[in-house]
């Protein structure tokens, strides 16, 4: 029995998202008929659902039959060997994501990172439009479906159910995102509701409702109970963690508008309503800088280093294999210094710095930089993604680690003005855990054994990974 099967999607930013903005071409909205209206590129959605089908190891076949693409075949005629290759029409439509709300876009600002020394490029800020927290998306899935006991390689009900609830656990989960900049923490979703409209072609009347009232038919509840099933997806990565502090504080050149007055502008770290964060672009900008250094002398070859880590971080061609999100600072506490006995405002005892003019080596006049310099307690926490492989033998394991410990050990410092001591992060260890199984190091002290063997076991499948 024939049946048209069309679930309803609403859902809620729990993390900036980007789309890009609406007077660029390289975006995913889109106008709506509404010229007002702007939309979610449907293209866009169903990219994210078939990639997040993909790093979780659903089948080609699968893929195929419900998401389409191009399927090779190959011909043995006449000891002649053919490949031929046929472009299979998706049998799934996406519609546009549409805003629950008017969209309001905000601007972020970042720096760019120098990858040759690791710190930020002169005058070379930039921002660019996104959507925040809370903004509400709303798209639907709809498939023509068989009786789940037909044996053609058509979609099915319990077929298409089984994609719905994956899709829907890999959002609820925070593993299947949407838009641009993932890698930097962006796309993370929640499920505000999905509802289901089940057509059933069974008579000519039920046809006939479908083409001429089915606007009238009230959509239906879906049961989420499949979601309280303590079920792992498997092949989703590997995550990494280092939990500490800054005991000595943590700076960025951020104009800092909780501590502004008319007369002294204060710089420091983000704010996102009252915790302080460091952004995900500056960690990625930091261990890309660190790693490929690590690359550089293992190589000896810069072409060859540069390869390697685009391989792992990505660049403009193609996407990287790590999720990082931003560092959230706890129990923060701002540095404060009393600048004199007249001190009458907040801006006041924020640390004071006199400006150096770099070619005479004196003061510049009048010239002094206010910062707000942070401490508390942080974890700093990304993801190296899965494609369905094993990261028994991973050679991105090593690097990773090896940048992680240093950072806990104090000797890689994250931010700015770390030339005076500040950005220096203490954790006791660093965490590596996949499905099923954990590794833990120590940042200080002697290694165990058993870290020591699986770290040299690491290296070796590193070294002959960039070596080749």
């Amino acid at each position: 029995m024939n049946k048209k099967l069309i679930y309803y999607f609403n859902i809620k930013a729990e993390s900036p998202v980007y789309f890009g903005t609406s007077d660029k071409e390289s975006t995913s909205l889109k106008r709506s008929d509404d010229p007002r209206a702007l939309v979610v590129s449907g293209n866009s959605i169903g990219g994210a659902l078939r990639e997040y089908l993909i790093r979780t190891g659903e089948t080609q076949e699968c893929l195929l039959r419900y998401m389409g693409g191009i399927k090779t075949s190959i011909q043995d005629a006449d000891n002649t060997v053919t490949v031929k290759e046929e472009f299979k029409e998706s049998s799934i439509y996406i519609s546009d994501g549409e805003f629950v709300h008017p969209p309001k876009f905000l601007t972020k600002e970042g720096t760019a990172i120098d990858p040759t020394t690791g710190a930020a490029q002169h005058n070379q800020k930039y921002t660019f439009d996104y959507l925040p927290r809370g903004t509400e998306i709303t798209f639907h899935i709809e498939c023509d479906v068989e009786g789940d006991e037909s044996e053609e390689q058509v979609p099915t009900e319990r077929g298409l159910k089984q994609l719905i609830e994956k899709w829907t656990r890999g959002i609820i989960q925070g593993e299947l995102r949407f838009g641009g900049e993932k890698s930097n923490g962006f796309g993370k979703f929640s499920l505000v509701s999905m509802e289901r409209i089940a057509f059933d072609f069974d008579s000519l009347d039920a046809v006939d409702e479908y083409i001429f009232c089915r606007k009238n038919r009230k959509r239906e509840k879906v049961d989420l109970g499949f979601l309280d099933e303590d079920k792992v997806i498997e092949n989703l990565g590997v995550v990494f963690s280092l939990k500490g502090s800054f005991p000595y504080g943590v700076y960025q050149s951020f104009k800092d508008n909780s501590l502004m007055n008319d007369k002294v502008r204060v710089t420091g770290l983000q704010k996102c309503g009252e915790v302080y964060f460091i952004p995900a672009t500056s960690l990625k900008g930091l261990l890309r800088s660190e790693i490929m250094l690590l690359f550089r002398k293992m190589t000896d070859c810069e072409t060859k280093a540069k390869e390697k880590c685009s391989e792992l971080f990505g660049d403009t061609d193609r996407q990287g294999k790590l999720v990082f999100s931003d560092i959230s600072i706890q129990n923060a506490q701002t540095t404060k210094k009393v600048q004199g006995s007249n001190a009458k405002d907040e801006s006041t005892y924020v640390p004071v710095y006199i400006k150096i003019d770099r070619l005479t080596g004196g003061a510049f006049s009048s010239a002094l930089k206010h910062q707000n310099e942070v401490q508390g307690d942080a974890e700093i926490r990304f993801r190296l993604l899965g494609n369905g492989e094993s990261f028994e033998e991973s050679p991105y394991l090593f690097p990773l680690i090896y940048v992680l410990r240093r950072i806990g050990a104090g000797k890689v410092p994250l931010g700015g003005r770390t030339v005076i001591g500040l950005g220096q992060f203490e954790a006791v260890e660093t965490v590596v855990t996949g499905s099923g199984w954990k590794s833990e190091f120590t940042n200080q002290g002697v290694l165990s054994e058993e870290s020591t063997q699986s770290l040299k076991r690491y290296f070796e499948t590193f070294e002959r990974w960039v070596l080749t």
